[in-house]
């Protein structure tokens, strides 16, 4: 049994760590998984803060977190229609950029929102930031290979998972918030200065 436990626990490292080294060799690949690492951040963060933020910082009921929940509902679903159209026209990974773009704006200004009102605005540019980045960059994905793609995606979701948690109990929802927009806000600005030729 213990050998057992020992052969998972080594197969899952040389998993994350191979995918980790095709992506260092492929930059579009890097630029796609960072992001859609960003994104699940963003979204293990709302997942976890979503009540702390509604009655700490915007200082209402925690019932108002479903009014904050919807809000970025209505950014993916936007999102998603806009993604499936402009696909087919634009470049995805300037797409990619411009969803980062306006998450990290949202992300960035959620915890200085002085109402639910204005934080509901910034939730629909964040929800819509996610869902384009999530559209575009997994499409950019579908170019490798099939085993390859789900130990990409099993990183991003890994290290997404084990920071969100930890990274708001030690250092605080702002600066998390705060952090992770800025993330989003340095790959998009590469993105969109980026002089090689991306490919769709």
């Amino acid at each position: 049994p213990h050998q057992r436990r020992d052969l998972a626990g080594h197969g899952l490292g040389a998993d994350l760590w191979e995918g980790f080294a095709f992506a260092r060799a492929h930059p579009i690949v890097l630029f796609a998984l960072t992001l859609t690492t960003v994104a699940f951040l963003v979204i293990g963060v709302m997942s976890v803060t979503s009540v702390v933020i509604t009655r700490e910082i915007l200082g209402v009921e925690t019932s108002k977190v479903g009014v904050l929940m919807s809000a970025m509902g209505v950014g993916m679903l936007a999102g998603a229609v806009g993604s499936n159209w402009l696909g087919h026209h634009l470049d995805r990974i300037r797409l990619s950029a411009a969803g980062a773009g306006l998450m990290a704006v949202g992300v960035t200004a959620l915890p200085w929102a002085p109402n639910l009102s204005l934080a509901s605005v910034l939730a629909v540019m964040m929800g819509l930031g996610m869902i384009t980045i999530q559209v575009n960059c997994q499409t950019i994905l579908q170019t490798v290979s099939e085993k390859l793609r789900g130990r990409l995606m099993g990183s991003a979701t890994f290290l997404a998972a084990a920071l969100a948690g930890v990274l708001v109990e030690r250092v605080g929802v702002a600066v998390v918030l705060g952090s992770t927009g800025l993330m989003a806000l340095s790959a998009a600005v590469i993105a969109m200065t980026w002089r090689r030729t991306p490919a769709n």
